[in-house]
């Protein structure tokens, strides 16, 4: 399967989507409406994300109109037309991961096929490890597939019974690793933002928002994809605070709310706008929690300092005492002037003892202080940094779909 094209929004604008070349469709293209789905209103378009790809079986192009929800999860295929009698798979998605597939069903002229639905098993990492289906030669339900990963994502094929198939057999699903989509003529993983090579352990193209996740941007989830998942192709999942604020708080802020005829972008937008509010507070938070944290840090290395002299007084005064005792043996008597330093000696010693433990507990407070504001200020720039990657994610995802529509 060849997947060569370009995509084009209402606006002109060409861009590369998801390694295919593309075709997004408006109204005036033909968008159908996925069946039994409410239709967006407004004259921009209608229905869920429609993308119509030329596929290729030989040197026949073969047009697959796929149709995505507003997670870009592709709930159906149409091949060769856009009626319903052309619909040639449907898919249903998990709520607890956005790449975890449930379930996929098979048509053929648009009616479902007996017994052809496909159930998806994952690991934590959301790979795809088994499909279960239908055995008609024994009539029973089953694994059908296992797929066995390395690290970074090359797949190996086995059969039911985790025997090796014949070399070339291909999955019967194409949702795999961490539930990415494989494209098994390119042997690329597609995301919603760029594509993945498994055997490379990298993007083949650079991050969308440039240095925001480190110096190399074509690094996948930080070099640790056992982890680690990126189901944007933003890599800001792992994305983690590295015990400073910015020096200044920086975000893609919203700009003004949607034309009328662009009505479906206003979740979007309104989504947009919030988690940026949410991010900017975040960041005062973060700058507060690391004042406290550094000042904490500094009243706790001065108490640290006074607890040191005090200590060093204390020895010195009980190292004296200890010498005019001795000096004292030695002559038998203690005379007026020596009795009286002795007595000085140790007045001093138990001032000096009061103030070491004094700053003692002060210092074991303090300690517990800095502790706990370190913890405080960690939590505010992981929460920071996770409404900064969605506010990133927002506006990337707001600026394509604003095409379909023609807003600039």
């Amino acid at each position: 399967m060849v997947m060569l094209a370009e995509k084009t929004g209402s606006g002109g604008r060409r861009q590369k989507t998801q390694g295919r070349i593309a075709r997004r469709n408006g109204v005036a293209a033909g968008m159908v409406n996925y069946p039994g789905a409410a239709a967006h209103t407004g004259s921009c378009r209608t229905g869920f994300r429609g993308v119509e790809h030329s596929d290729f079986l030989g040197s026949t192009p073969i047009p697959l109109n796929i149709y995505y929800n507003a997670n870009w999860q592709a709930i159906e295929t149409r091949t060769n037309g856009t009626a319903t009698s052309n619909v040639t798979s449907q898919m249903v998605w998990s709520a607890a991961y956005i790449n975890a597939a449930i379930l996929q069903d098979t048509y053929s002229a648009g009616v479902i096929q007996p017994n052809s639905r496909l159930y998806f098993l994952q690991d934590a990492n959301w790979d795809t490890t088994a499909v279960v289906g239908f055995n008609s030669t024994t009539g029973t339900w089953g694994v059908v597939q296992r797929y066995v990963y390395s690290p970074y994502g090359s797949l190996t094929v086995l059969n039911a019974d985790w025997s090796t198939p014949p070399a070339g057999t291909q999955p019967v699903v194409n949702n795999l690793y961490q539930g990415m989509t494989l494209d098994a003529v390119t042997g690329l993983y597609y995301e919603r933002f760029r594509n993945y090579s498994p055997s490379l352990g990298t993007w083949i193209s650079q991050d969308p928002l440039s240095y925001f996740n480190g110096a190399n941007t074509y690094q996948y989830v930080g070099d640790d994809p056992v982890a680690n998942t990126d189901a944007s192709g933003l890599s800001s999942d792992f994305y983690l605070f590295d015990g400073s604020p910015p020096a200044a708080f920086s975000a893609p802020a919203p700009p003004a709310a949607p034309k009328k005829c662009c009505k479906f972008l206003m979740p979007e937008w309104k989504k947009w706008k919030s988690d940026y509010k949410k991010t900017k507070m975040a960041y005062k938070m973060l700058v507060l929690d690391f004042r406290a944290k550094k000042d904490y840090e500094n009243k706790s290395a001065a108490v640290h300092i006074r607890f040191e002299d005090a200590n060093d007084n204390l020895r010195a005064a009980k190292a004296l005492k200890e010498a005019l005792d001795v000096e004292s043996l030695i002559d038998g008597e203690i005379g007026t002037a020596l009795d009286g330093a002795l007595h000085s000696i140790e007045v001093s010693i138990k001032v000096y003892e009061a103030q070491v433990n004094a700053l003692r507990n002060d210092a074991i407070s303090l300690e517990a202080a800095r502790i706990k504001a370190i913890a405080q200020t960690d939590q505010a720039g992981a929460a920071y940094n996770a409404l900064l990657a969605r506010t990133y994610r927002d506006s990337e995802r707001y600026s394509e779909d604003s095409y379909m529509c023609g807003v600039k």
